[in-house]
């Protein structure tokens, strides 16, 4: 029994990314259709995900160690190339952050319920060209930690909170010029970030869309 629970804890150990990752070229829009009943509705999306045949080799290794319900964690990390890391702060005994690719946003997804998906996800407003229909695409947020003792081994190495009680909004990995939060003052800030407020609204107007691009990087 003891052997079978070291496995099993082997096997949800999240993987380390140390460096930033780089998808292979090849990666960028492969979609396959699928749908799901939301509200009663039918909601066609295109994602990229399991199902697509090369979706596992194009993600660095460890992107399931942890089952359906913590993949895309990774520890001690760092966000992958080009993208950008949200909500950077303390938690507990280690720091953590939020990773979204490049043009798209932490949001909230108010009523809509995508299966598979948190309520916080990564999205991105955008229009097709061929019909100049207005779409939203989104995927799975990339969450990350790392120890104080990981830093060194970490490249870009990430920015320190000003507070423990507070969190960085956003950096792009490698930009010296970050917001490092507010001082401390007793009290945690506990408010929606304005990045997530933003996009909050900006889904809310858009769940009536009847086409919903899914890409789950």
């Amino acid at each position: 029994p003891s052997a079978n629970m070291a496995s099993t804890a082997a096997a949800e150990a999240p993987a380390a990314l140390t460096t930033p990752f780089s998808p292979p070229q090849s990666c960028v829009d492969q979609f396959v259709t699928t749908s799901f009943v939301s509200d009663s509705s039918t909601v066609t999306l295109l994602a990229s995900g399991p199902v697509d045949s090369q979706f596992s080799a194009c993600q660095p290794s460890g992107w399931d160690a942890g089952g359906s319900s913590s993949n895309f964690h990774f520890s001690p990390a760092v966000c992958p190339s080009g993208w950008t890391a949200y909500e950077l702060g303390a938690d507990g005994q280690s720091s953590t952050a939020r990773c979204c690719s490049s043009g798209f946003a932490l949001s909230l997804i108010n009523n809509l319920r995508i299966d598979g998906f948190p309520d916080m996800v990564c999205a991105q407003a955008t229009t097709l060209e061929d019909s100049q229909q207005s779409v939203l695409r989104v995927h799975n947020e990339w969450f990350i930690s790392w120890a104080s003792s990981d830093v060194p081994s970490l490249t870009p190495a990430p920015p320190q909170p000003a507070c423990s009680t507070s969190r960085i909004p956003t950096w792009i990995p490698g930009d010296n010029a970050v917001d490092l939060g507010s001082p401390c003052t007793g009290t945690p800030n506990n408010d929606v970030p304005s990045h997530q407020k933003d996009a909050g609204v900006a889904l809310f107007l858009m769940i009536g869309l009847p086409l919903i691009f899914v890409a789950i990087i």
